[in-house]
């Protein structure tokens, strides 16, 4: 009899450590860390984040990861090509997978040579330009997550739940971007339409050359005259801030540090800005992750096409 109790004791102990050892696998296997390349106008930075893909609610979904030697910046595309081959093999060589990103430079670029960067293939990883309309929405999921106005992340079926109405204006250094929801509800990443009015789905519009680097002569306080882009429609920007009343939003990037630029966009009031300034890596981190973009082929292909920068549509 004492024998058969000791052996059921080892047994329950067996058992709870094989437990206690497959809770560890799983908290371990949903923290996924991922690194993202912002390409742009200023230059090309590297952020890394942990997402957890257990957690249901909260900020901490989505949050810097601080990972020993894999950190830095570069000048801007293509003229850096090198340095930010550096930045990705550090990554790699953690076993953190690499995201390049480019930015409203870059499609500057790609408008004044009618083409592609050709470069990109030489990275040896997931490597676009992204479109001004997906660059505002990244921002805009990175404020959600900031501010917690989302309440439950659903990884299995990549949907997000907002339970508050906000929108974002985020001025860079070569565009400028609105994004807003004046729903709550259900979002679908991986079947994202973007409204006209912002009601049924997301509205987000970028206007590329009102970044606060291609638009404005801080010396002479007024629009370069080299400004040559297609005319900025303040009048929007600000009926959407007046007309939304029940959209909290948030202004985002360094331009806003320029109180001439703003005052002269009309945006000096309904704006707050929210604490740390919200990174768009931190949206494309967490849309990434959430669609599984890039696990395979046929994933990887939806994504190029979905957030890709086509300089033949409005952008």
């Amino acid at each position: 009899m004492s024998k058969l109790i000791k052996t059921n004791k080892l047994n329950k102990i067996t058992i709870m450590a094989a437990m206690l050892w497959m809770s560890i696998v799983v908290v371990v296997a949903a923290q996924t860390k991922i690194a993202i390349i912002d390409a742009g106008s200023g230059g090309s930075r590297l952020a890394v984040y942990e997402v957890n893909t257990s957690a249901g609610t909260g900020a901490g979904v989505v949050k810097p990861a601080n990972i020993v030697g894999v950190s830095g910046s570069c000048g801007p595309l293509p003229n850096n090509v090198d340095c930010v081959k550096g930045l990705i093999q550090a990554a790699s060589d953690k076993s953190v997978p690499v995201y390049l990103l480019a930015t409203a430079g870059m499609r500057f670029e790609e408008i004044k040579n009618n083409s592609s960067w050709l470069g990109y293939n030489s990275l040896g990883i997931t490597a676009m330009t992204i479109s001004g309309q997906y660059e505002g929405f990244f921002a805009w999921l990175a404020t959600g997550v900031a501010k917690n106005h989302f309440t439950a992340f659903d990884f299995q079926n990549a949907t997000i739940t907002s339970n508050k109405p906000f929108g974002i204006i985020e001025i860079g250094g070569a565009s400028l971007q609105q994004t807003f929801w004046t729903g709550t509800g259900k979002i679908n990443l991986s079947n994202i339409t973007f409204s006209s009015n912002g009601q049924s789905s997301p509205y987000s519009v970028s206007y590329l050359g009102w970044g606060i680097n291609e638009a404005w002569d801080k010396s002479n306080k007024k629009l370069k005259s080299n400004h040559h882009t297609p005319l900025l429609d303040t009048a929007t920007l600000r009926k959407n801030l007046r007309d939304k009343s029940n959209v909290v939003w948030y202004r985002l990037g360094g331009g806003f540090n320029d109180t001439d630029y703003v005052n002269w966009l009309g945006l000096t009031s309904g704006l707050t800005n929210p604490t740390g300034n919200p990174d768009w890596t931190a949206g494309a981190a967490l849309y990434i992750i959430m669609t599984n973009a890039g696990a395979n082929a046929d994933s990887l292909r939806v994504f190029r096409n979905k957030v890709k920068f086509d300089w033949d549509q409005p952008n």
